[in-house]
């Protein structure tokens, strides 16, 4: 029979299971994208950013494409917190609302987001790259459109 350690332990393995089971039902479309898509994926950004290129896409992305994340864009998770600024670059963290800003301005040569992501809409991506993709249920942006000059 179990005595109250056995009753902790099953308590707390089941809360490890029903917290993997979260993760794995929010990432569903991550786990039937499956490996092959982010491969492919990879290629197609070595295909069209030049070797020395800036680059913004998920984890997976930069790892398929053998390429290293911007400085601050090294888990994507971290764009998540909301730290002081000098926290958060002592901590070399870019928050989101930065990231945004650095998307609006074409600071990256390439750009890979899921077609639902709000940002492709709010920044208006498709005014800021002359080319896009969809590769394996992801949109590629690419070939930076010049900024207008601003007229006095």
């Amino acid at each position: 029979m179990l005595g109250r350690p056995g009753l902790l332990v099953a308590a707390v393995v089941g809360l490890f299971f029903v917290g993997l089971a979260k993760t794995a039902f929010h990432n569903r479309g991550l786990i039937s994208f499956g490996w092959r898509g982010f491969e492919g994926v990879g290629r197609t950004v070595n295909e069209v950013t030049p070797r020395d290129g800036l680059l913004y896409a998920r984890e997976a992305v930069y790892f398929t494409a053998r390429r290293l994340p911007p400085a601050g864009l090294e888990h994507a998770d971290a764009q998540k917190l909301r730290l002081p600024p000098a926290l958060a670059a002592s901590l070399h963290v870019v928050p989101a609302p930065q990231v945004d800003e650095w998307l609006a301005a074409r600071r990256f040569d390439t750009v890979v987001l899921h077609p639902k992501d709000d940002r492709i809409e709010r920044l208006g991506l498709s005014r800021l790259y002359a080319k896009r993709k969809e590769a394996h249920k992801l949109y590629i942006f690419w070939d930076k459109i010049a900024p207008s000059p601003v007229s006095r």
